[in-house]
């Protein structure tokens, strides 16, 4: 059976400013934030793919919103444009479309902002004769506060990062979610989903980009009973995957494989992990025509949120979401 997964897009965001190592030579580099602190949201275009100059915004919740929330080829109608309420020292920002939905909390004294996620298969199609469902993303990612939104092209840190230049290469999430069946289910031949957070690798050498996708769980909703069995099997014996072996490359990973269970419905936890010895080892197992050097390939994109197809219902709550690098000790004498 065939292996859905979700078809990367380029909105990512650019590296923010604050990208300072520690100036003693042969000191442990210090460890850096590769994120801009989510607070504001800018709602980008929904049509994959997107323009040539990128998705435009068409929302947001402030001027200079230094992240992107966009629904891929959502149905029934695009991501409203922002309501804004405020009580006390909350403010809260929501988006709606029959599909799916999208809230922003601020609360004053924060650093970041809560970001809530909801998608609905009810209004998910199932196509062709043979019902096969189609897919709907829901992300977030950074944006290039530098430039403007349609010049953003979410490089973190100008790829100045090799994979070599690392120690280590850290996801921290800190994400609640809820799942379940649509109500009256249409019956696709595929219902499945699950949250997920993504870094995107460029490769200037070989003109290659990798996208990196990592399941933070697996939801299997209702389908026929071949294909039951088959989501029931990545969800209790997750593997990887490379859903596009040609350029771009892409590869599906688990949790579950770098020591964490998938999430619950109804768990929150702060998801921390290590994705640099993933990355170097998906590298070295890549597919015939993919660099496999890992010095070549350099951290560019990021992004997370959400995937649905068929006949379940999916909410993520982001409290904070955060891409930290460990850089390599400097060489060099006194």
């Amino acid at each position: 059976m065939t292996r859905f997964h979700t078809a990367p897009t380029l909105l990512t965001g650019l590296l923010l400013a604050g990208l300072t190592l520690a100036d003693a030579p042969a000191a442990r580099a210090k460890d850096v934030d590769l994120l801009a602190p989510h607070w504001d949201f800018s709602l980008r275009e929904s049509p994959d793919p997107p323009a040539a100059d990128g998705p435009a915004a068409y929302a947001s919740t402030a001027p200079g919103a230094t992240w992107n929330l966009v629904a891929w080829n959502i149905p029934g109608g695009d991501l409203s444009p922002f309501t804004r309420r405020t009580s006390g020292n909350v403010t809260v920002f929501s988006s709606t479309a029959k599909e799916a939905s999208v809230t922003i909390t601020q609360a004053k004294g924060a650093t970041r902002a809560t970001y809530k996620l909801i998608q609905d298969g009810t209004v998910l199609p199932c196509q062709g004769p043979d019902r096969q469902p189609r897919e709907s993303d829901l992300f977030a990612s950074p944006s290039g506060k530098a430039k403007p939104p349609h010049e953003s092209a979410g490089l973190l840190a100008d790829g100045k990062y090799a994979l070599t230049d690392l120690d280590h290469l850290f996801s921290d999430a800190d994400v609640r979610i809820k799942y379940g069946n649509v109500k009256s289910a249409k019956g696709c031949a595929v219902s499945q989903g699950g949250p997920l957070i993504s870094v995107v690798l460029n490769n200037p050498t070989s003109h290659q980009t990798l996208f990196y996708q990592l399941a933070l769980a697996m939801i299997c909703g209702p389908q026929p009973e071949d294909r039951q069995r088959f989501c029931n099997d990545m969800a209790t014996k997750p593997g990887t995957n490379y859903f596009f072996t040609k350029d771009p490359f892409g590869v599906d990973d688990s949790l579950p494989l770098l020591g964490q269970p998938f999430l619950k419905s109804g768990e929150r936890r702060d998801v921390r992990v290590d994705i640099l010895p993933r990355l170097l080892k998906l590298i070295a197992e890549a597919p015939a025509g993919m660099d496999k050097r890992p010095e070549n390939w350099r951290i560019g994109h990021y992004y997370n949120g959400q995937h649905i197809w068929g006949d379940i219902t999916l909410e993520s709550e982001w409290t904070s979401a955060r891409l930290i690098a460990s850089p390599k000790a400097e060489s060099g004498g006194p």
